[in-house]
């Protein structure tokens, strides 16, 4: 069964709504299917005592002894970043986050909790004047505060150096306003001239906001820009129509460089998490049309302990499903026993079956048995009987006669 899709051109009030409620239904049902096979899978890894390779369904301060583990960190337009504090958490593609059942996109985990900027950024405009020179303007602390937009790239043959104190391989951009229509070159310094530069540009040609990635070229010299000194890679503008306005240039991969929203995620109510050491980082809504709902679908760092109860506890319910960091992917095992043929024997009830008797200790109704023959292949033998919960017998009796050392691991 599918989803309907409502287009209100076309369909009736009528059946529309009807739509509405059918998927209402739909959605209850495929909740009651995942809830029943939660349960099916939760009942054998218990049975079986099965390590889970995630931790699932994981209330984050959700109560009145935990709300306030939730640290409120930066405030940025629109929204700001909580913490909250984790233990055993593995990045990993598949983790997830819910805000009342609704999705949150994971971005991964951070290097670092804050940006990290560039010592230099510099704007190289050239005039064709007279005197044809090149104009330089330094953007650095501007940039480094979220100031006002900058225009970094004003025109063809312009400039933009980038530069740090030491080697980097990534920038990242945030941008006020996109170029249209640029392409452009990045190159670096060699210690003689400037050399092309091989990089992956995330940011289409700073069409969008993204990356610029690179490795270290080998021969990247220092050189001086407008009497600064460092390693630095210069953006040179091959053709451009709309002028690109910079926001922020960051060496990238902090938290709240992978947490930064674009206008439209904010008017969608698109929102995201990450990781850093030891710690889920959230973005949440700072400000709405009435401070009325502050509590319920906004706060801020400044919210008091009633609104920050509201928002938490009552109104909002965040969850993740994460790796774990100590997860084995090998499976263990609790005893292991080498045999041979002379350890098989039978019994007066069966006296032409031949059988090995495990006392395992484990005290494990039904765990698991695994059997190596002496070339390390996993087999299959011909029957496992679980006595009691300290004893196995496995019959070997169409193996015989068995070659080599062979042995069997009891996992509980």
């Amino acid at each position: 069964m599918s989803i309907n899709i409502i287009d209100e051109e076309r369909v009736a009030f009528k059946a529309a709504i009807r739509a509405l409620v059918n998927n209402d239904r739909i959605l209850e049902g495929l909740i009651d299917d995942i809830e029943f096979n939660t349960n099916l899978l939760t009942q054998i890894y218990t049975k079986f005592g099965i390590e889970k390779q995630y931790e699932t369904d994981i209330l984050l301060g959700n109560a009145l002894d935990d709300y306030d583990d939730w640290s409120h960190i930066v405030s940025l337009s629109g929204y700001s970043i909580w913490s909250y504090p984790i233990t055993n958490f593995l990045d990993d593609d598949e983790n997830q986050m819910f805000n009342n059942d609704i999705s949150l996109s994971y971005r991964g985990e951070a290097g670092a909790l804050i940006d990290s900027y560039f010592d230099y950024v510099i704007n190289a405009r050239y005039e064709d004047d007279a005197t044809p020179s090149y104009v330089y303007t330094d953007l650095t602390s501007n940039i480094q505060n979220e100031g006002a937009s900058d225009t970094i790239i004003e025109a063809d043959g312009s400039y933009l150096y980038i530069g740090d104190a030491s080697t980097f391989i990534e920038v990242s951009l945030n941008f006020y306003t996109t170029a249209v229509g640029l392409t452009m070159d990045i190159e670096y310094y060699d210690g003689a001239d400037w050399t092309p530069l091989d990089y992956t540009d995330e940011t289409s040609n700073l069409s969008e906001n993204g990356d610029i990635l690179f490795s270290d070229p080998g021969d990247w010299a220092e050189t001086t820009v407008d009497g600064n000194t460092g390693y630095f890679i210069r953006i040179v503008a091959t053709s451009i129509v709309n002028i690109p306005e910079i926001r922020t240039i960051s060496m990238g991969d902090s938290v709240t460089d992978l947490l930064r929203l674009t206008s439209t995620e904010k008017d969608e109510g698109t929102y995201s998490w990450c990781f850093y050491n030891d710690t889920i980082y959230v973005t949440i809504p700072n400000t709405a049309n009435s401070t009325a709902v502050e509590g319920i679908i906004y706060i801020t760092a400044d919210s008091t302990i009633a609104s920050l109860k509201n928002y938490f506890i009552t109104n909002n319910e965040y969850k993740v499903n994460y790796a774990k960091a100590d997860y084995d992917d090998e499976l263990s095992f609790n005893y292991l026993m080498e045999f041979d043929n002379t350890d098989l024997g039978s019994d007066d009830a069966t006296p032409l079956e031949e059988i090995l008797v495990v006392n395992h200790a484990l005290d494990s109704e039904y765990p698991i048995v695994q059997v190596y023959n002496n070339d390390d292949e996993i087999m299959t033998p011909d029957v496992i009987t679980y006595i009691d919960s300290n004893t196995i017998n496995i019959d070997f009796t169409s193996f015989i006669p068995l070659s080599g050392t062979w042995h069997t691991k009891i996992v509980k």
